[in-house]
């Protein structure tokens, strides 16, 4: 009898678990424009509150940021975690200094995030836009694309072993 009232306790709480997380996940809208990455913020609340000081310390050391500012965004400004991460996450990409995207997510937080990042200096469809969708940590750095550039450079082509001192 014991074992079925906890097994039965132990259903309830689940279940009221998984209700609370897909009700945070239902609330929070992070308009970008993509469900799918809507979808992936949405989750990153939902993790981040199970371990924010884990949370704030990776945003804090993947994007440079203070964590003073990463808490003061979390919890002064009420800002949800995965807002954070998109403030820190276009600062990065933009080269542009947090309190500006914080002054932009302010006046604008309304219009959605891809609103934000074009204000910010990120167009659509640019290799910015697409590393800010796509949450990787080294495309906002530069890149080393295969195309063959503007410039010429010292390539390896013919004679490239002869000492052209």
């Amino acid at each position: 009898m014991k074992k079925t009232i906890i097994a039965c306790a132990a259903v309830f709480f689940l279940f009221n678990g998984v209700v609370f997380a897909q009700e945070v996940s239902v609330r929070y809208s992070a308009r970008t424009g993509d469900r799918s990455f809507d979808s992936n913020l949405s989750r990153m609340n939902i993790e981040a509150r199970s371990n924010m000081d884990g949370f704030m310390t990776r945003l804090s050391v993947n994007h440079g940021v203070p964590r003073a500012k990463i808490e003061m965004m979390i919890r002064d400004m009420n800002m949800p975690p995965a807002d954070a991460y998109m403030t820190c996450k276009i600062s990065t990409i933009a080269k542009r200094p947090v309190d500006d995207v914080l002054q932009e997510y302010k006046a604008n937080r309304g219009k959605g995030w891809g609103v934000i990042a074009k204000r910010m200096g990120i167009k659509p469809g640019s290799r910015e836009f697409h590393a800010l969708k796509k949450g990787d940590p080294d495309a906002a750095g530069p890149g080393k694309g295969k195309g063959k550039g503007k410039k010429k450079g010292k390539g390896r082509g013919r004679g490239w072993d002869r000492d052209e001192d």
